[in-house]
């Protein structure tokens, strides 16, 4: 059951990282939890509508998301802590980033599907 688990969180965190990309606010707000606590590596925090806000109006535009080093941790059957390192290529306010983060996500299962509940990243160090 926790290859299961494992295989439907991947699937939507793979539709998200999609949806976001893609600009897509209607299949990016089902696969966010309403009480959603994203920190990005500036340490700025969002909740859903803001951080659906934030890419609505385009001051910030995903390019690519390239995850590496996955790990999954189960909590219960409606509960997956998902880490590893995302490099994002993003445009934040007409500024082009290469993001390279080590990250830690939280999904829970809310009806028939995933949402994630939080986001935080921090950039990994150079060299």
């Amino acid at each position: 059951m926790t290859d299961s688990l494992h295989s439907e969180v991947a699937a939507a965190a793979t539709a998200r990282t999609d949806a976001t990309r893609r600009g897509d606010i209607a299949a990016l707000a089902d696969l966010l939890h309403d009480d959603l606590h994203y920190i990005h590596s500036s340490a700025r925090v969002d909740g859903k509508q803001s951080h659906i806000d934030s890419i609505g109006s385009g001051h910030i535009t995903y390019h690519s998301f390239t995850p590496t080093e996955l790990r999954f941790i189960t909590l219960n059957e409606g509960a997956v802590i998902r880490t590893g390192v995302m490099e994002i290529a993003v445009t934040v306010g007409g500024v082009d980033k290469v993001l390279d983060n080590r990250f830690i996500e939280t999904w829970v299962r809310s009806g028939p599907g995933w949402r994630m509940t939080s986001w935080q990243s921090t950039p990994r160090p150079k060299g």
